[in-house]
């Protein structure tokens, strides 16, 4: 998670389960989405590059979506699949699948100082705890 002003503009990266929040006119707007592995978009993403969710976690191993570390969920190598879904066995070639990615969304939000007090960023230590509004209130 980083955060990063210029000028007028905040711009919030997020990679993992940290989170970033705004006190936007005295309530928590969100910055970031967590990159948890029960994540609608991110379970399609990862299904659709041949991977899997066991017990709410990637390859059963692993509760984020995404990280920069966990090589282990990085550069797989797998068989081919033919068009019908079946692995492709008439050939040597491999094909290098990565589910965990350490891309991150970026959101770009403009700043209003008359509205915007305050930002956080902290980990899912926090997050898994009290909600944004809760973070929010405790800090004003």
């Amino acid at each position: 998670m980083v955060a990063l002003i210029i000028g007028n503009k905040l711009y919030c990266a997020n990679v993992g389960d940290a989170r970033g929040i705004m006190c936007r006119n005295g309530k928590a707007m969100d910055l970031s989405v967590d990159h948890k592995a029960k994540r609608q978009d991110e379970q399609e993403r990862i299904k659709s590059n041949g991977g899997y969710i066991v017990y709410g976690r990637v390859l059963g191993r692993l509760a984020i979506s995404r990280a920069f570390g966990d090589f282990d969920c990085k550069n797989i190598e797998m068989p081919p699949k033919n068009l019908d879904g079946t692995e492709n066995t008439t050939t040597n070639e491999k094909v290098i699948k990565s589910f965990i990615l350490c891309e991150p969304e970026i959101r770009v939000v403009d700043l209003n100082p008359k509205t915007d007090d305050f930002f956080i960023l902290a980990s899912d230590g926090l997050f898994d705890r009290f909600s944004s509004d809760e973070c929010i209130s405790l800090v004003k």
